[in-house]
C-alpha cells in the first residue's frame, strides 16, 4: 500500500534525500512501503522503489535491480538513479569537456607538424629525432585526455554487459578509441608506423560532447516542470471555525476547509469559490491567456493566479489529486520510458556492434596473413574507428529531450516522447485563435491618419 503526500517545492538545505537515487527530494513525495514512509525525489522513483523494493531490501544495488526488473536503464529517470542529478553530470562533464578539449588542441597541432613532411623530410636521422619528439609529446598530452573520456564510457559499456549482456555503442567506441591509442603507444616507443593520438582523442572529445548536450537537454526539460509546481505555495490561510485565519502548509489542508486568497496570490490546492469574486490568470493550467472570472460556486485550481479579487474557497483536492499533481505524476512517470525510435536505436546497436567486430576481427587476420601484422592491426582498427556510431547512440535522445524541453518551456507539456513520436503523423492541427496563435492582449500595432491630419495629433 502506498500513501502519497503532494510534491511541493522546499529548501534545498533541509530537503531530504530521496529513498532510491540519493537525491535531494526537494518536492518530497512519499509513499509508505512495509509500514515505513519514504520520501522521494519524484513520482517516477517513488514508482521503480515499488518495482525494485524486494530486491534492494536485500542489498542489491539500486541501479542493477533496475536492469534486472527488466526496465529501460537508459530511460532518463533510469539513467538519474544510475549516473546521479542530470545538473550535476551536466556540470561535470562540461567541467571534463573544457579540460581535454585544451588537451585534444595540443594533440591536433602536434599532429599538424608530424604529418607536414617539409618540418623534418630531409634531414635524415635528425628528422627521425623530431619526429619521435613530437611524438612522444602528443602522447604526453593524449594519455590524460584518453584516460579521462574513455573511463564514463568504458563503465557504461561495461554496466551494460552485467545487466544484459549485451555489446552497445558505447562498447564500440572505448574498443576503437583505446586500440588507437594502444596502437600509437606501441609506433612511440619501437619508432616503427605512425601514431593515430589525435584520432582517440578527438573521437572521445566529440562522444563527449554528445553526451554533454544530452545532459543538459534534459536538465532543461525537467526544470519547466519544476517551476510550474513552484508555482502553488507551500503555506496557505485557512480559516477556523470562528473566522479567524491561520498559516498552515498546505499539506495540512483537507477536503472540506476553507481558505482566504488575496489579490496576487496563488491557489496552493484545487476548490469551489465560496465567497468574493474576480479575475484568475488560469494559462499555466489550461493555457488560456485570458482571465477566466471567478464568483461563487466556480472551481479553481491550484498553481493560478488570483490577478484582482479576494476570495473565500473550499478546498477539494490536495496532494497528487490536484489537477497540477495529476499533470506532474503523468510527466514524471513517463520518463521511465522511451520512445519506440529510441528503442529500434538500440536494437540496431544490439545487432550492429557484434557484427564490426567480427568484421574488424576477419579484417585483422586477412590483412595480417597477406601482409603482416602491422598491415593487419592497422587495417582492423580503421574497420572499427570507422564504424563508431557516435550519432546512433546520441542523435536520438537528444533530438527527443531537445524537443521536449523546448515545447515545455513554450508551456507546452507533452506527456511522454511516444506522443512526440506520433506528432509526425499528424497532418492536421486545430488551434484555438485568442491566447494560442495570439497573445490575448490587443496592442496598438500601426496608426493610420486622414489626409492632412499628422498621426501625432490622433494620441
Amino acid at each position: 500500500m502506498v500513501a502519497v503526500s503532494l510534491p511541493s517545492p522546499a529548501d534545498e538545505a533541509t530537503a531530504q534525500t530521496c529513498a532510491l537515487c540519493g537525491l535531494p527530494a526537494r518536492r518530497a513525495v512519499t509513499g509508505v512501503f512495509d509500514g515505513q514512509t519514504l520520501t522521494f525525489c519524484c513520482y517516477a522513483c517513488r514508482h521503480l522503489y515499488g518495482l525494485v523494493a524486494p530486491q534492494v531490501a536485500c542489498g542489491v544495488p539500486a541501479a542493477v535491480a533496475i536492469g534486472r526488473a527488466g526496465l529501460d536503464i537508459n530511460a532518463p529517470c533510469c539513467r538519474g538513479v544510475i549516473h546521479g542529478d542530470p545538473a550535476e553530470a551536466a556540470r561535470n562533464t562540461l567541467a571534463r569537456l573544457m579540460l581535454n578539449a585544451f588537451l585534444a588542441m595540443m594533440v591536433m597541432v602536434l599532429s599538424l607538424a608530424l604529418y607536414s613532411d617539409f618540418f623534418f623530410a630531409d634531414w635524415g636521422e635528425s628528422g627521425q629525432g623530431v619526429r619521435g619528439i613530437l611524438q612522444t609529446m602528443m602522447m604526453l598530452f593524449a594519455t590524460p585526455a584518453v584516460l579521462m573520456l574513455a573511463l564514463p564510457i568504458l563503465e557504461d559499456a561495461v554496466f551494460h554487459w552485467q545487466v544484459y549482456r549485451r555489446l552497445t555503442t558505447n562498447a564500440l567506441i572505448a574498443a576503437g578509441s583505446l586500440a588507437a591509442y594502444g596502437v600509437s603507444v606501441y609506433a612511440t616507443f619501437t619508432g616503427q608506423g605512425h601514431t593515430y593520438f589525435e584520432t582517440a582523442v578527438m573521437t572521445l572529445l566529440l562522444v563527449t560532447l554528445g553526451r554533454w548536450l544530452d545532459a543538459r537537454t534534459q536538465v532543461e526539460s525537467t526544470r519547466a516542470l519544476d517551476d510550474l509546481l513552484a508555482r502553488a505555495p507551500a503555506t496557505a490561510r485557512r480559516l477556523t471555525p470562528s473566522g479567524e485565519e491561520e498559516v498552515v502548509a498546505h499539506d495540512a489542508l483537507h477536503p472540506g476547509d476553507r481558505i482566504r486568497l488575496r489579490p496576487g496570490e496563488n491557489f496552493p490546492v484545487d476548490g469551489i469559490v465560496r465567497g468574493g469574486e474576480g479575475s484568475v490568470d488560469e494559462a499555466t493550467i489550461t493555457g488560456e491567456a485570458t482571465p477566466a472570472f471567478k464568483q461563487p460556486g466556480d472551481t479553481v485550481y491550484a498553481g493560478t493566479t488570483n490577478l484582482d479579487g479576494s476570495f473565500v474557497v473550499e478546498v477539494t483536492r490536495t496532494g497528487e489529486e490536484r489537477v497540477m499533481g495529476k499533470l506532474a505524476r503523468l510527466l514524471d512517470e513517463a520518463r521511465l520510458h522511451r520512445a519506440p525510435i529510441e528503442r529500434l536505436a538500440d536494437r540496431v546497436a544490439a545487432w550492429f556492434v557484434p557484427l564490426v567486430i567480427a568484421l574488424a576481427g576477419g579484417t585483422f587476420l586477412f590483412w595480417t596473413w597477406q601482409a603482416g601484422f602491422e598491415r593487419g592491426l592497422l587495417n582492423g582498427l580503421a574497420v572499427l574507428l570507422i564504424a563508431c556510431p557516435c550519432a546512433l547512440g546520441i542523435a536520438t535522445p537528444l533530438a527527443i529531450w531537445t524537443a521536449l524541453g523546448r515545447a515545455a518551456r513554450e508551456g507546452i507539456f507533452i506527456r511522454d516522447s511516444l506522443t512526440l513520436e506520433k506528432l509526425s503523423r499528424v497532418r492536421r492541427i486545430f488551434f484555438d485563435k485568442t491566447g494560442t496563435l495570439t497573445t490575448g492582449q490587443p496592442a496598438l500595432a500601426k496608426v493610420i491618419a486622414g489626409e492632412g491630419v499628422a498621426p501625432e495629433r490622433l494620441w
